[in-house]
């Protein structure tokens, strides 16, 4: 045993003479002579070819070369002819979605032994999120790549793996794999015991502790941004990530020294009261926001299904402290657990626990039910949920949107709430 874990342990060399004992990317360089692979062998190789390709900007083009140097080959410049079967799936305030084939696959690793390639994703599905207006503010959208670059690390964050252009459009788009479902799809479809509702949460809240560690700010988390990956354990990643940039041009700041959002981006239920209010979206923000979360894992229910999503439920939230309701919280679940919900929701943004907090949180209580803890008492009040089928107010929109804040709306709300006007943030029954 101990002969094996020395063999292990030593250094060994690939035949171009980098050494396994050399550090890259924060890790070790992994050398396999299996498959002939070498990360620093596939760094040299990346950085040979920088000058046989180009994106057509000298800028983007330094982005890409910089994280091809650092982490390989998780972002690269694709030729808009290497996707096909192109189809629309959605449209959002800054992006327009498909779905898509990556004929060609991508560069993996450069393989030492058969001196070529190896390709990674070849004729695999992909989404393509194509930036709105990214032809115009391309110093916007490299600031954006930088900090989707920097997220991109992290397991549970969702890993963007290439940039191209639209050649009819002339915009930008960024790809990453195609994940089968969201996470509010993923619980429509399959009721999940609590011990798999606590490792999600704890995977979401890990992914968001990375976002936060690194000083970047989610600023519109909700189900439909969190992807579930198909595979056999349950595995959440955290997506549109590092877009606050992006969203700029569809928001409206105030005249005055005070700075306020005129409107905003995003889904009412999921964003916190200071931010309905016209301040700017903080760390804290995003805590409010996986409350959210926290409480449609738990109920299978979005927040505020049964309501309007409009101004009145803005008012709400903000001066009547209103939020969505848990059912029978003592037969559902802990009171530490229901606490916790409204913890995230509290609208003093410095009363709310911090990622670090959540997370450690979350492992304690996955711990509970892996046995690792033993807490009979505390496992006895997880309960099982009798659930019912979400009928949501034809008036709530879980689509992200343009919002106008109480700030924006304060010469007007009293005639909003009266009838004397009509109220902009009201989803109109044929949107």
């Amino acid at each position: 045993m101990y002969q094996q874990q020395q063999q292990r342990r030593r250094t060994t060399h690939c035949p171009t003479g980098h050494s396994s004992n050399v550090a890259y990317n924060n890790e070790l360089n992994y050398i396999s002579f299996y498959s002939g692979n070498c990360n620093l062998c596939t760094k040299e190789q990346f950085i040979q070819e920088l000058k046989t390709w180009s994106s057509g900007n000298v800028n983007l083009d330094k982005v890409i070369q910089e994280f091809q140097i650092k982490v390989g080959f998780k972002l690269q410049w694709i030729p808009y002819e290497n996707f096909h079967d192109i189809k629309y799936l959605a449209d959002g305030g800054y992006s327009t979605v498909y779905s898509a084939i990556l004929k060609n696959g991508m560069k993996a690793y450069w393989n030492y032994n058969k001196k070529q390639w190896n390709y990674a994703y070849i004729n695999s599905p992909i989404a393509l999120k194509e930036l709105k207006d990214s032809k115009y503010d391309i110093s916007e959208f490299l600031k954006e790549i930088k900090n989707l670059m920097i997220g991109n690390d992290y397991y549970y964050n969702t890993v963007f793996y290439g940039i191209s252009k639209n050649p009819s459009t002339q915009n930008y788009i960024i790809f990453m794999l195609l994940y089968e479902d969201n996470l509010h799809r993923f619980l429509v479809k399959k009721p999940l015991r609590w011990d798999s509702r606590i490792g999600l949460l704890r995977q979401i809240i890990e992914g968001l502790d990375n976002l936060h560690r690194k000083n970047l700010v989610h600023g519109n988390l909700h189900s439909g941004n969190i992807l579930m990956e198909n595979c056999e354990s349950i595995s959440a990643r955290i997506a549109d990530f590092g877009f606050n940039g992006l969203t700029k041009n569809l928001i409206k700041k105030s005249s005055d020294d005070n700075n306020k959002n005129i409107n905003i981006y995003g889904l009412i239920p999921y964003i916190p009261p200071e931010v309905l209010q016209g301040n700017a979206f903080t760390k804290e923000g995003d805590i409010y926001s996986f409350g959210g979360i926290m409480y449609e894992i738990t109920i299978r229910k979005r927040p505020f299904y049964e309501r309007a999503h409009d101004s009145n439920l803005i008012s709400d939230i903000c001066f009547n402290g209103v939020r969505p309701q848990i059912p029978d919280m003592q037969d559902l679940m802990p009171k530490f657990y229901s606490d916790l919900i409204y913890r995230c929701w509290n609208a003093n943004p410095s009363d709310r626990p911090t990622t670090k907090e959540l997370s450690d949180i979350f492992k304690n209580i996955y711990y509970l039910f892996e046995g690792y803890i033993k807490d009979d008492n505390a496992l006895g009040k997880f309960k099982t949920i009798n659930d019912e089928k979400e009928i949501i107010h034809p008036q709530s929109c879980y689509i992200s949107r343009n919002i106008y804040t109480l700030y924006g709306l304060q010469d007007s709300l009293k005639s909003i709430k009266s009838g004397k006007c009509a109220d902009p943030n009201l989803l109109k029954f044929n949107e």
